[in-house]
């Protein structure tokens, strides 16, 4: 006995819209059996205790009225043939009398000498044509309207059929229907997808890659740009299990997303100046105290699990700020931070500088200027005796190493660092 799983809200949905769902067989030398879901029975007032499944074909087809007994039978010799078949009748319910019934449905698999159709049945006297209607058709068409191809493949054969063709894929003419939907997709990458991105979608339709996903009953895609009009937009190719019984089917969806990955840019762009922002110091645009604590963070985590590179920290006061504001005003005082931020920036050119206060700044030197600290900080203070001589900013320096495993923390170099700052700024107090 056939039986109709459930598939969840799908099957509630249709449930609801009055849909009822049909499996056809078909086995050589054998009665033909047609097996209804309750929502169908419904629809055609049989009674599944009344009818078995061999029977109840027949009693559909006789139910058939005669001026449309032809359009059934063409109906059933299109899906017979492999193709998506729908169609409105005029049939005999057995306590309402004439109805209009819409049924459509597609050959879905062939198991053991047994060809099977599955579709949808519908009452629609209450509307004028079907054309107008509620169709599995035009309910596909919305579902699908955003894809520009849509193909149905028999992932063990290899077999496959378009169902939705149009917009820009239409254009490159690619076959409708074959017997290895793998290889054809692969040697037709070269003639619609963008150089740079064609090993990877080769990758992606590669057995080596499919085969572990469609076994799982996965979804996957893989994003790329195809070449229009000699400009490259971006495209999604997604391969999703059919929902049927049968698990070799797969169905792929060729899908335009320019749009989506502008706005995904400009997205990106805008949380990218928010985000520098939120680090940057407004009044010198160096890195703030946020981003210095996010880096000691970072810093801190290496040090836990063991992968921290030579680092030290080197921690800067600025001088006479106070003064400045209360004998010149705060504009000056401003202009004299912007001065001490640019002077650390251009000695110290490999290494973050940050404000971690209003006359306090840090650097974490890493990299060259790790490695050269003892002659960079030498540098720096010459140019601060120079600066003091000519009434210039005048900056108090210091540093200290990151040391394994006295140190424990960017905190505890922070700290050595900053007693050799006030060790710099009593001397330049004296000179």
């Amino acid at each position: 006995m056939q039986e109709f799983k459930d598939i969840g809200f799908i099957s509630t949905i249709l449930k609801e819209a009055r849909f009822g769902l049909w499996i056809y067989e078909v086995e050589k030398g054998k009665p033909s059996k047609l097996y209804l879901n309750p929502p169908a029975q419904k629809i055609l007032g049989f009674d599944k205790s009344e009818h078995s499944a061999d029977k109840i074909f027949d009693k559909w087809f006789e139910r058939v009225t005669e001026n449309t007994k032809d359009t059934a039978k063409r109906a059933i010799k299109k899906m017979k043939d492999g193709n998506f078949a729908e169609v409105q009748i005029s049939w005999i319910h057995p306590v309402k009398g004439e109805i209009n019934l819409w049924f459509g449905g597609m050959r879905e698999s062939d198991k053991q000498g047994v060809k099977v159709y599955k579709g949808m049945l519908r009452n629609v006297s209450e509307q004028k044509s079907v054309s107008n209607g509620f169709t599995f058709f035009g309910i596909a068409q919305a579902l699908c309207r955003d894809f520009e191809s849509v193909y149905y493949v028999n992932t063990k054969t290899g077999k496959y059929k378009e169902y939705i063709s149009h917009g820009n894929f239409k254009e490159f003419r690619f076959q409708t229907e074959g017997t290895d939907f793998f290889k054809e997709s692969i040697e037709n990458i070269p003639k619609a997808v963008y150089i740079a991105d064609q090993r990877r979608v080769i990758d992606f339709m590669s057995e080596d890659n499919l085969r572990p996903a469609i076994k799982a009953r996965k979804t996957i895609y893989v994003r790329y740009r195809i070449v229009v009009d000699g400009k490259p937009l971006f495209y999604r190719l997604t391969a999703t299990p059919s929902v049927s019984e049968d698990k070799n089917h797969y169905v792929f969806g060729v899908q335009n997303i320019e749009e989506n990955v502008k706005i995904e840019k400009e997205y990106s762009e805008k949380i990218r100046l928010a985000t520098e922002m939120a680090n940057s110091d407004a009044l010198t645009g160096i890195k703030n105290r946020l981003a210095y604590e996010k880096a000691e963070e970072h810093l801190n985590e290496e040090i836990k699990t063991g992968t921290i590179s030579p680092f030290s920290v080197g921690v800067f006061d600025l001088n006479n700020l106070k003064k400045t504001n209360d004998k010149y005003g705060h504009e000056v005082g401003d202009e004299l931070i912007r001065d001490a931020a640019k002077l650390i920036c251009t000695t110290f050119t490999h290494s973050p500088v940050y404000r971690i206060g209003g006359d306090e700044f840090a650097v974490i030197l890493i990299g060259a200027d790790f490695f050269d600290r003892e002659k960079i900080f030498a540098k720096f203070q010459k140019i601060i005796t120079h600066n003091k001589k000519n009434g210039r900013v005048v900056v108090a320096s210091g540093y200290a190493d990151f040391v394994f495993p006295n140190d424990k923390c960017v905190g505890d170099v922070f700290e050595h660092a900053d007693i050799q700052m006030y060790e710099n700024k009593k001397k330049l107090k004296k000179k």
